[in-house]
């Protein structure tokens, strides 16, 4: 089985960095891609994308806003039962590999 996503987008905003126990990291950045639909206005879609600890250290200094970049990894699903009692879905792009196109 096959689970991989390469996507080329724009930075929208300043990776925040997250710390866990045990000196793990991890950055989040949100990637606006553009949506081509024929014969309707442009859209986009945004994704949030995790950078773990060593693609963090490899790729973060690039990652500027509006910076133009190709993202190589894999979908991560989660889902959890809120205090309410309903279930929340959401999907994630785990990043293996960046490329600056444009800055």
């Amino acid at each position: 089985m096959l689970n991989q996503v390469v996507l080329v987008g724009k930075i929208i905003e300043e990776p925040v960095i997250k710390e866990f126990g045990n000196n793990n990291q991890m950055a989040v950045l949100l990637l606006e891609v553009e949506r081509n639909i024929v014969n309707q206005e442009k859209t986009s879609d945004i994704f949030q994308v995790i950078l773990w600890k060593n693609t963090m250290n490899n790729y973060l200094q690039d990652c500027q806003v509006n910076a133009v970049v190709g993202i190589k990894g894999r979908l991560q699903a989660n889902n959890f039962i809120t205090r309410e009692k309903n279930k929340f879905y959401s999907s994630d792009i785990i990043a293996e590999k960046i490329s600056i196109l444009k800055e």
